[in-house]
């Protein structure tokens, strides 16, 4: 019955697709089947049919935008494959210049707020990360500490913050989310689809407010 419905529903897609000229690939898609924490079930491996065309299902969890989203609605796929990438990245920064040589505190700290911190740091506006995968976060910006202030490996971690003027990934997560909820709030909702998707009892610049399925449940 569901693989009904999404057929349904891609060839609803596909045909307004084709009214403004455009084209889906359909070799190109990944299908995932969302379960709740609930469903004990084993995953079905069965493939799809979408569109006439046969689409086996994503193992685990598929990939959007460089989001990773897991079929039982995890983040642990997600971070792990964030904090592999700033980890081999750091590997190579850290030959241009070895502790007490070549780069400055200053142009080093640089480097790790343009290149580790974003990509370590993607998508907890929306994913929030374990609280294993936080400590394995610090881990690495710690490391990228030591090599920004050339400090000892026993510096207390406060002075190392101070120093090195990285903070706890704690309150980088929450400097995110905070700037995601300011620049969400903030818009008219006329001109931004996120802001007119919020409760029609927040306070916005006006009152205009766009249709949901969810928000048309509890109406």
């Amino acid at each position: 019955m569901n693989s009904k419905l999404l057929d349904e529903g891609f060839t609803r897609i596909k045909n307004i697709a084709t009214s403004l000229e455009f084209e889906f690939s359909t070799h190109k898609m990944d299908l995932i089947h969302w379960r709740t924490p609930r469903e004990k079930v084993a995953r079905s491996e069965h493939p799809i049919v979408v569109n006439g065309q046969c689409i086996q299902l994503a193992p685990k969890a598929v990939r959007w935008l460089g989001f990773y989203f897991e079929n039982n609605h995890g983040t642990y796929t997600h971070y792990a494959n964030r904090l592999a990438l700033p980890q081999a990245a750091f590997d190579r920064i850290k030959r241009l210049s070895s502790p007490g040589s070549r780069l400055t505190p200053c142009s080093a700290g640089r480097m790790a707020k343009a290149i580790i911190i974003p990509t370590l740091l993607y998508g907890p506006e929306f994913l929030d990360p374990s609280a294993t995968m936080r400590d394995k976060m610090e881990v690495l910006l710690k490391r990228v500490r030591w090599w920004i202030t050339n400090c000892f490996y026993s510096t207390n971690t406060n002075v190392l913050f101070a120093e090195a003027c990285i903070m706890p990934v704690d309150l980088y997560l929450e400097q995110i989310r905070d700037i995601a909820a300011i620049q969400w709030s903030t818009p008219l909702p006329d001109n931004n689809i996120a802001t007119a998707l919020f409760p029609p009892g927040f306070p916005l610049h006006n009152s205009f407010r766009l249709p949901s399925n969810q928000r048309a449940a509890f109406s």
